[in-house]
């Protein structure tokens, strides 16, 4: 077998399946989903979601079983490594940072829609 035409699909933790779930419900505009994440504290309209990873991570770890929630440095280092952005752009959408505090823990992310021709992004820029 020429191993050059085998494709690794990519397996998602749970977590961050749920967290690009809760993005595409974004993009649909979920209505009940974005009553969840404002009344969670965080700034939401159909297809913008305004976030820090640690409220991020907090808001996921209440949808999931204990057992399934991860500690937030696994998260971060599995939300990284992930191709979480390469599967929003196929949805023409990016989670980009909105405003750098020099510190991941700090910063404001946001999901948002990408301009058609825009193309990059701030988290995982493959």
């Amino acid at each position: 077998m020429n191993m050059a035409h085998v494709v690794t699909k990519f397996i998602y933790p749970t977590h961050i399946a749920l967290f690009l779930d809760c993005c595409q419900r974004v993009l649909r505009a979920e209505q009940r989903l974005l009553d969840e994440l404002t009344a969670a504290g965080f700034a939401c309209t159909a297809a913008d979601w305004q976030f820090t990873l640690p409220a991020v991570h907090q808001f996921l770890f209440t949808q999931l079983p204990a057992a399934a929630a991860p500690e937030y440095r696994q998260f971060i280092q599995q939300l990284y490594a992930s191709d979480l952005n390469q599967r929003l752009r196929e949805l023409g959408a990016e989670i980009t940072l909105a405003d750098n505090q020099s510190k991941v823990h700090r910063s404001l992310y946001c999901l948002r829609r990408l301009p058609p021709t825009q193309t990059t992004s701030a988290l995982n820029p493959r």
